[in-house]
């Protein structure tokens, strides 16, 4: 799904935050597929021995002062999470953050059943069962991901974005493919915000530009063929 956006939005340049105990840009932005893609692929989670649980609150202040640096420049955030929070944290406003967004969505992948989850092991085991996270280690009771739409829902609320639920690649083309053309279309500045409930268009006059910059080209092929003839 990430490719996805990646290909669609091709020419924008693209930043990646992940977070667990502490949250980090993966890379700084950059406009190169393979760079964004291999950061992607590298997240693994922590070790069990080292996992605090989850805290949708880490990576807010991260975004906050990445998003804030460049204020003329079309921001587009994708937040990805299941939503669940396991830490005993409860779950801070991003409002603040929302005020610099100008467009996204917040993505929520996972079910109410759950699924479990495999870890990131700093040894190795040769038994299959160690390689999956446990709530109790004792009587071997594997940890489950549950998606809590609330959370996410919250989230998009702050963001002035939309939610959407995904559980295949081909939901995901479905569900957001149209959302993500209008967002195509807010970056290649065919739409404009005006504030932040609403998009109005207007009408491109980039081509009085041109007018000037013809001039200035005529300019210059006479004061080459000046120099040339000197």
């Amino acid at each position: 799904d990430v490719e996805m956006i990646i290909d669609t939005l091709a020419g924008a340049e693209f930043g990646v935050v992940t977070f667990d105990n502490n949250a980090q840009q993966r890379i700084p932005f950059t406009n190169n597929k393979e760079n964004v893609m291999q950061a992607i692929n590298s997240i693994n989670g922590l070790s069990e021995m080292n996992a605090n649980g989850t805290s949708l609150n880490t990576p807010i202040r991260l975004l906050e002062d990445i998003l804030s640096q460049d204020e003329d420049a079309v921001r587009i955030v994708f937040f990805i999470s299941d939503g669940e929070i396991t830490s005993d944290e409860e779950l801070e406003s991003y409002k603040d953050i929302g005020e610099y967004v100008d467009g996204g969505a917040v993505l929520g992948y996972g079910t109410s059943r759950g699924g479990e989850m495999q870890v990131s092991q700093y040894y190795d085991y040769e038994e299959a069962d160690y390689l999956y996270y446990y709530d109790d280690d004792y009587n071997r009771v594997k940890a489950v991901s549950v998606i809590d739409e609330g959370n996410l829902k919250s989230i998009a609320r702050d963001l002035g974005v939309s939610y959407y639920h995904f559980t295949s690649s081909d939901d995901f083309e479905d569900k957001f493919q149209d959302d993500l053309e209008d967002i195509v279309n807010l970056m290649s500045g065919e739409m404009e915000v005006t504030d932040s409930d609403s998009l109005e268009g207007y009408e491109d006059t980039y081509y009085w530009l041109l007018i000037p910059l013809f001039g200035l080209l005529l300019a210059d092929y006479f004061i080459y063929r000046r120099k040339l003839a000197l």
